[in-house]
């Protein structure tokens, strides 16, 4: 008999779940908001060139060739998005950037894990393309900041699996999208991991695959982070013995007790149900779910 009650539990909450989910995606759309960012700092550096750097001027990234030499730029860039609230849920993120220059191909953004600094060296070169003598403070292959920190792997602190990735060409804009960015920018909302922006790798086996791109100091079509979220309020804990009742849809609810009847948690909105249905039912009746509710 017990294990019929506690099938009938999943059935019912299961049930809550499928019936919510159509209800749900109408009501966070309703609520979105869609804030557009141009980088705080964003620089270039240069393999081969330990005290080389570019951050006046044109990104870079890729392997060049020719009268250049063949060796490796990447790129580094930050966005300053503490202007978003805490309790944001992101729900969207656009990355662009824009090529000018150079014969492309597939580009990685990895998220960097340590600071870096961006000074007014502008890179040398037609083009830019060339490293002048970093300043103190700019980074390097070597250093996040020149004369005082460097990098703990020369080319940069980053997570080895990319974030995204895709093609960048001499020409036009690129766009990366997909739920590795989210989860990167809600990190740095929420504080799982600090904002030390990106890096940007290019097809750095292939001889003339960089690109130059517009950065934060070009006039037009400067890089772009579009980043569309839904506000969440404070977390309310439900803890104990859990029956029929209705709770304030106003907050995110979190619950975890003792199923005392055969029922479902019910937020008195109707329509902002966010139910988790990996949820597990112990010897004991107890039942560990997911409830949240978003404006």
């Amino acid at each position: 008999m017990k294990e019929s009650i506690l099938s009938q539990i999943k059935r019912s909450i299961i049930m809550a779940f499928l019936l919510c989910s159509g209800l749900v995606t109408s009501s966070l759309l309703s609520g979105q908001t869609t804030l557009n960012f141009s980088p705080s700092k964003d620089c270039s550096i240069f393999l081969g060139n330990s005290i080389g750097s570019n951050g006046a001027g044109s990104l870079f990234a890729g392997r060049t060739d020719g009268n250049l030499g063949s060796s490796n730029r990447r790129a580094l860039i930050k966005f300053d998005i503490t202007g978003i609230p805490a309790n944001a849920v992101v729900t969207s993120v656009t990355f662009s950037i824009t090529g000018n220059r150079g014969g492309g191909g597939l580009f990685a953004v990895h998220r960097l894990t340590a600071d870096w600094g961006e000074g007014s060296t502008l890179g040398a070169g037609t083009g830019g393309g060339r490293p002048s003598a970093a300043q103190a403070g700019d980074a390097t292959w070597s250093a996040r900041f020149l004369g005082t920190s460097n990098w703990s792997s020369a080319g940069g602190d980053f997570i080895g699996v990319s974030s995204a990735t895709g093609n960048i060409t001499g020409t036009g804009t690129a766009n990366f999208s997909n739920s590795s960015l989210i989860s990167d920018v809600q990190g740095w909302i929420d504080g799982s991991h600090s904002n030390h922006g990106w890096i940007l790798i290019g097809s750095e086996g292939i001889d003339r695959s960089a690109v130059r791109m517009n950065s934060r100091e070009s006039p037009t079509q400067k890089p772009n982070l579009s980043i569309t979220y839904v506000l969440c309020p404070t977390m309310l804990t439900l803890a104990g013995n859990i029956a029929s009742d209705t709770y304030d849809a106003s907050q995110n609810i979190t619950a975890t007790g003792t199923i005392a009847s055969i029922s479902v948690v019910v937020l008195n909105s109707g329509i902002d149900i966010i139910l988790n249905p990996e949820f597990t039912i112990d010897d004991g009746g107890v039942l560990n779910a997911n409830i949240q509710a978003c404006n």
